[in-house]
């Protein structure tokens, strides 16, 4: 009677089991769909394939993912020509102590692009109050500087390029649009 019971338990683990896989093989097959079967725009030599609602270009075997593509961040003009940077032991990343907004966020997001594409990332400061031991930017080496503002723009002061935004939201543009010069993407 034992083993009956026992037989019927390891069956029932069996068949949820094999449920489990099943379900577990059929969401996992969408995320292993081959490239050329993903639609995609052709952007400036580079296919940028459209994911739900994020855009994936894949740079010099290294696929990087955007929440925007660059049609929708093409109003945005960079005044400095940032693919010179990759010729740079470093850029400055400041910002300014006590912002309204903090763009923790994108500050991590650039650095994490330069610092990959073989750049140091000097985190800085605009101001000399509320920074902490870090130095102060001055734009006499290439930089970026993140700033809150009642305007979405992209401006430069010497050699610093300047995001100024409204939102955390509308610095995330800015900051892809940066990146997608980076990489070579966009011009």
């Amino acid at each position: 009677m034992r083993q009956k019971r026992d037989y019927k338990q390891m069956m029932g683990w069996f068949i949820i089991i094999v449920m489990v896989l099943s379900v577990g093989g059929i969401i996992g097959s969408g995320f292993n769909t081959p490239e050329q079967e993903l639609p995609y725009e052709e952007y400036n030599g580079y296919k940028i394939y459209q994911y739900g609602l994020q855009s994936q270009v894949k740079v010099a075997d290294q696929t990087y993912t955007f929440q925007y593509s660059p049609q929708m961040l093409e109003s945005y003009a960079l005044p400095l020509n940032v693919l010179s940077w990759l010729s740079k032991e470093r850029v400055y990343l400041a910002y300014k102590p006590n912002d309204t907004i903090d763009f923790n966020q994108q500050l991590q997001l650039l650095s994490f692009i330069i610092y990959q594409n073989g750049i140091i990332p000097q985190q800085a400061c605009t101001i000399e109050e509320g920074c902490p031991d870090i130095p102060l930017i001055d734009c006499e080496n290439d930089g970026v500087i993140l700033l809150s503002s009642t305007e979405n723009i992209i401006t430069s002061d010497n050699k610093c390029l300047v995001l100024e935004a409204e939102n955390p939201e509308e610095m995330q543009r800015l900051t892809e649009r940066v990146i997608y010069g980076i990489l070579g993407v966009m011009h």
